[in-house]
């Protein structure tokens, strides 16, 4: 009962009701009996999928090395001429056979004829005619075959393959777009602009125990942690009441408003 004399309190308070200062502006089409409160209407906000660019496109140079080719050309280190030889004689050996004494006879003292029964050994001599061949003598001797002559011989020309580097395409630089890259996001986009506008809450000699049972039972059954249900009125039953207007993109109010009573379904 303490608590709910001070939140009475708190509501005198807070409270803007009809009878406000002249120079305050009255809230629009306001009935007699009724109070309001000035408040803030937060931004509305949802959520959308946007693509965005990930990384812009940019230029890319890349540098080109020279190409170059290679061709054989040939380099003559001493040109082709023709040079006068002579050509030396030639010579054979010629083997030949001369006759040195012809063919003859001469008489030869023949051996004792075992036969001869003479005891006189002329009567037992006997002589024989033989033939003397001929003599013969070989010698050798180099003979002209061929004679001495000049020629003409061809001596070709000396020459040299040489490997050469030669600039086929000059280095150069070659530029080209990278494309850009996107991603997909999720971005929190204004609906409805936030804005200061008079709402209508419960005037003090209206909040009773009763209402205020029904309130924190209405904000523990949609699961917000309103305390125990014994129509005080505090800081946890505030704090419930304000994450339920937040969530339900009601203005946030320290006095309980008609429009958070209408979305708690409570009837006064």
């Amino acid at each position: 009962m303490q608590s709910a004399k001070k939140y009475i309190l708190f509501l005198l308070v807070s409270l803007v009701c009809v009878q406000v200062n002249a120079q305050d502006e009255y809230p629009p089409s306001a009935k007699p009996g009724t109070c309001y409160l000035q408040v803030y209407t937060p931004n509305e906000y949802e959520y959308k999928e946007v693509t965005e660019i990930d990384r812009p496109a940019y230029t890319k140079s890349i540098s080109i090395p020279a190409i170059y080719e290679y061709v054989y050309d040939t380099l003559v280190l001493r040109p082709a001429e023709k040079r006068l030889e002579v050509v030396a004689e030639t010579y054979t050996t010629v083997i030949e056979t001369v006759l040195v004494a012809p063919p003859t006879t001469r008489w030869e003292t023949g051996k004792i004829d075992p036969n001869c029964l003479s005891t006189n050994p002329a009567d037992c001599r006997v002589v024989c005619l033989v033939e003397v061949p001929a003599k013969y003598t070989t010698y050798s001797r180099k003979v002209l075959e061929t004679p001495s002559y000049t020629r003409e011989v061809n001596i070709p020309a000396e020459i040299k393959i040489a490997t050469k580097r030669i600039l086929k395409t000059p280095a150069g630089v070659m530029e080209y777009e990278v494309p850009a890259t996107y991603k997909t996001v999720m971005k929190r986009q204004l609906v409805k602009k936030g804005f200061i506008d008079w709402k209508e809450v419960i005037c003090s000699d209206q909040i009773n125990i009763e209402l205020v049972k029904k309130v924190q039972k209405a904000l523990t059954d949609k699961g917000y942690d309103a305390g125990p249900v014994d129509g005080a009125w505090g800081g946890k039953s505030l704090d419930a009441m304000n994450k339920f207007q937040g969530e339900k993109n009601l203005p946030i109010t320290k006095v309980i408003s008609l429009e958070t009573l209408q979305a708690l379904g409570v009837q006064r």
